[in-house]
């Protein structure tokens, strides 16, 4: 687990979670819990169809994937969050 702080408020980040241990997996790389603080970013590798994917491929969607949910949740810390429709 690591931290980031956005705009004052700490959020755990959980990496790498295999999709069987998170069921809000379901469906998606990743998501944020704003009431819990925590940004969650599935293991690639146990989602179905991406346990074949290149390593470069792999290593770019979870970028893509953990700054995406950086976004949800400085977009919640700024009050945005219901402008961002």
């Amino acid at each position: 687990m690591k931290k980031v702080n956005i705009l004052g408020t700490t959020y755990k980040v959980y990496l790498d979670v295999p999709l069987a241990k998170d069921p809000n997996l379901a469906g998606a790389f990743g998501y944020t819990n704003f009431h819990g603080k925590k940004i969650v970013i599935a293991n690639i590798r146990t989602i179905p169809g991406w346990e074949d994917a290149e390593d470069d491929v792999a290593f770019d969607t979870l970028a893509c994937t953990v700054r995406h949910e950086i976004i949800h949740a400085y977009l919640m810390e700024s009050g945005l969050n219901s402008s961002s429709n």
